[in-house]
């Protein structure tokens, strides 16, 4: 079994190396579209978002396929494999102890604690696929706030169902007595099996919670959105201001969710319960998936009804959807970040069971020199993205203007852009721009384990989530409101007592708000996940190795022995 779980540790290192490469370059290649459209487009020239007359409008439109669908695909499935594998790793150790013991559990052959995150992913599915059909609108003139509690009701629905489903698997997969390793410990725990019920309560609480969070800092007509839209009608300065301490701010509450939801599901089941919560919360995964898909599907429809030149009352209600999009793709990137956050830890549980090391220490020098390196690499990281992005739009802005300036009657709509140019230039900088970024992502922690040993890397890991979280949530809501800041003008709204509408400085102020923004929730913020658990991955995958090779070395067996409690957990009469 330990030779299939290393495997399996394998497959989900791939998973999450072919998401880093999905998010950072789908992020760079849809946001290079998307700023040289705006800057040249709607700041420069004055048309409309979408017109066909921009050059940059295919490749915006492909952009958010690349980026927002296929990225996003990408990183949940990567962090739906790694919960399920840190799961069965601390599972399998479950049952190596209960062997230990002498002891014998009859249900499902002993393969219970294994089977559990499995059967728990199953039943997600079913659930959000029952949640799916109640996501409905009965008219076509529905607001913003309707469709938004339509795809609220079926989110809900979908945890609701999962819920109870865990209730039955725990009942059935889990035998009376369960033996279970707890580390950094001593003592005995005696826990009734309701706990770990109670631990998949938490997770899917968290994935719900996050939600609510994400859309009260990025939704329309919300407080910290009607912020920036009061702070853009004195100009850009104040709006990018607004903005940032928005994301700044929105980290608190979340932080604080994970650090409870953590420190509540250790307490119910130990490390094992804490998998089984980011077990729980990844089980409405396809539900997640639908929601942010919602967004860029909504964006490309109100584009080619623009291109299309239908009817203003169509482009009205795709409007609509896309103002709502933008508030799911927020939300969707939320319970992302949320899902590296526990993921992470259900990873690092299995890397020090994998390595054997005996806690972190960060009174050792090396420790807390690669705990600042790993807080460190997040940083940079973001700064290489938003380079990145920054580079690309610096081509596509020259080209649309080259475009404008060079081909007769294209703003008069008889002649031709040259669309393909521009999907030309974002694809040749996603596959050149990611490359840097990718590589410090995958090597650092091999360099590392290497170098330093199994508790340095450790220590990196630490560092790398912890600080990759903040800032994925900072990034995230900040580019988040800014968008709908935008989209707030473009349906008209009042400030200070004066009706203000598109293309009033304060619009422009806000488009300038917007494209500052656009990296943050589209590549750097995003990408933040991804590090966060190739790091962790990369570490697990090479535990294996670093045990033997911390023995090597000169480190005694005795310093990396766990120290293990026995945790008891027994049918609840």
């Amino acid at each position: 079994m330990t030779l299939v779980l290393e495997a399996l540790a394998g497959f989900s290192l791939g998973a999450e190396s072919i998401a880093l490469f999905a998010r950072v370059g789908g992020g760079i290649y849809t946001k290079a579209a998307d700023v040289g459209a705006d800057l040249v487009g709607k700041v420069e020239a004055g048309i409309p978002e979408d017109d066909p007359r921009n050059p940059a409008t295919i490749a915006d439109n492909v952009g958010d396929n690349v980026g927002d669908v296929a990225g996003m695909g990408a990183d949940l499935f990567g962090s739906y494999i790694a919960t399920v594998l840190a799961s069965m790793v601390l599972g399998n150790y479950i049952i190596k102890d209960m062997a230990k013991s002498g002891q014998v559990m009859d249900v499902f052959e002993g393969m219970g604690p294994i089977l559990l995150p499995l059967a728990i992913a199953g039943v997600g599915i079913i659930a959000s696929i029952i949640g799916m059909f109640l996501v409905k609108i009965t008219s076509n003139e529905a607001k913003e706030s309707q469709v938004q509690m339509a795809l609220n009701k079926g989110n809900w629905v979908s945890i609701i169902l999962t819920v109870i489903a865990c209730y039955f698997l725990i009942d059935l997969l889990l035998p009376r007595i369960l033996l279970g390793i707890q580390f950094f410990g001593e003592g005995t725990m005696k826990i009734p099996s309701i706990n770990v019920f109670y631990a998949t309560m938490v997770g899917l609480a968290v994935g719900g919670l996050i939600s609510s969070f994400t859309e009260y800092y990025t939704g329309l007509g919300k407080k910290p959105v009607l912020n920036i839209v009061k702070n853009s009608s004195t100009g850009a300065g104040t709006n990018i201001i607004a903005g940032l301490a928005t994301g700044m701010i929105s980290t608190f509450s979340s932080v604080l969710l994970f650090a409870i939801a953590i420190w509540a599901s250790y307490s119910l089941a130990g490390f094992y319960g804490v998998a089984i919560a980011a077990s729980a919360m990844m089980a409405t995964t396809a539900m997640q998936l639908a929601i942010d898909a919602f967004g860029p599907i909504a964006d490309n429809a109100g584009g080619i009804a623009e291109m299309s030149e239908l009817p203003k009352e169509v482009r009205a209600r795709t409007d609509i959807l896309d103002s709502v999009g933008n508030t799911t793709a927020s939300v969707g990137k939320g319970f992302a970040i949320a899902s590296a956050a526990l993921t992470a830890l259900a990873l690092f549980a299995a890397y020090v069971t994998f390595t054997g090391i005996n806690g972190i220490n960060i009174f050792k020098a090396d420790v807390l020199a690669t705990l600042f390196v790993g807080a460190m690499i997040p940083v940079v990281f973001s700064a290489l993205a938003m380079q990145s992005v920054g580079k690309a739009a610096m081509e596509m802005v020259k080209e649309v203007r080259r475009q404008f300036k060079e081909i007769p009657g294209i703003m008069e709509g008889k002649g031709k852009p040259e669309y393909g140019k521009c999907v030309e230039i974002s694809t040749k900088a996603a596959l050149r721009e990611m490359l840097l970024p990718g590589s410090i992502a995958i090597i650092t922690p091999v360099v590392v384990g290497f170098l330093m040993g199994p508790e340095a890397l450790g220590s990196y890991m630490a560092g790398v989530t912890v600080s990759g979280v903040l800032w994925a949530i900072f990034q995230n809501n900040a580019g988040g409101a800014w968008d709908n800041a935008k989209k707030s003008f473009e349906a008209g709204i009042e400030i200070e007592g004066k009706m203000t509408y598109k293309g009033s400085d304060a619009h422009k102020a806000a488009i300038t708000g917007d494209t500052v923004g656009d990296p943050f929730k589209d590549t750097s913020g995003p990408s933040m996940n991804i590090l966060i658990k190739l790091s962790c991955l990369v570490g697990l995958v090479i535990a294996p190795i670093l045990g033997n090779h911390s023995s090597e070395k000169g480190y005694s067996a005795k310093e990396h022995k766990v120290k293990k409690e026995v945790v008891v957990i027994e049918k609840a009469s």
